[in-house]
């Protein structure tokens, strides 16, 4: 995670050979997140029950 953050500091983009696949960029239709673990990974909006039940209370 930290060299992801490191490059994103440094290019705009978390990407490189630290991760074990690229990261997607985050739109509107896709929203990517990167699982940092033992088996890191790409999940798409891992969150997106939880997060639409927030947007439907504003």
């Amino acid at each position: 995670m930290h060299y992801a953050w490191l490059s994103f500091a440094r290019t705009g983009d978390p990407n490189g050979a630290h991760l074990p696949e690229k990261w997607p960029v985050y739109t509107n239709e896709r929203k990517p997140a990167f699982v940092f673990s033992t088996a890191s990974h790409v999940e798409d909006d891992p969150f997106g029950r939880e997060r639409e039940a927030w947007m439907t209370r504003a």
